[in-house]
């Protein structure tokens, strides 16, 4: 699982790889959507003090924003990112 928060006062853009995720579609949790899996990686926006919740099978490594903070949490492969403005 992978919670991405914006706690900025503007939209962010967040891209996270999840090795051994598959290419595809994905949906997003508690949302009527979904996200494009390419090379491992899903890149998704994120408007001001939004939340999204990912479920993926894989192990989430190298959370890449404008301004994160990756905090993962092995033993329930979760990890939480922050966005923030300066």
């Amino acid at each position: 699982m992978h919670i991405a928060v914006n706690m900025a006062e503007s939209p962010q853009k967040t891209t996270f790889t999840v090795k051994g995720l598959s290419d595809g579609v994905k949906p997003v949790h508690f949302e009527d959507r979904s996200v494009l899996v390419d090379g491992s990686r899903l890149r998704d926006s994120l408007n001001r003090f939004e939340r999204h919740v990912y479920v993926l099978k894989g192990r989430v490594a190298n959370p890449k924003s404008k301004k994160h903070s990756g905090v993962p949490l092995p033993p329930m492969n979760v990890s939480l990112e922050l966005l923030e403005t300066p």
